[in-house]
């Protein structure tokens, strides 16, 4: 998983070098929380998902929410951040 994402961030920043893109984030939901700027005051920590097993199980609705929450938050955390300036 880990060789995916180093491919994946790579063709991006390949992306932007080239200008076939202007701008991205990528979003992480293991991202270290104090790397993330304006953290709301309902933010999921990364402890709180960072076990998480990998395998396909059914998730339990609290799980889902906490997961969804915290990948919702981080990308509107880093859109805000480093896309939405002037």
């Amino acid at each position: 998983m880990r060789k995916v994402g180093d491919v994946t961030k790579k063709r991006l920043h390949d992306h932007a070098r080239t200008g076939r893109i202007d701008d991205f984030v990528y979003v992480d939901l293991g991202q270290i929380d104090h790397c993330v700027p304006l953290k709301p005051a309902n933010w999921v920590s990364r402890d709180d998902v960072i076990d998480y097993p990998v395998n396909f199980f059914a998730m339990s609705e609290e799980t889902i929410e906490r997961l969804s929450c915290r990948g919702e938050l981080i990308t509107r955390a880093l859109v805000t951040q480093y896309l939405l300036v002037d």
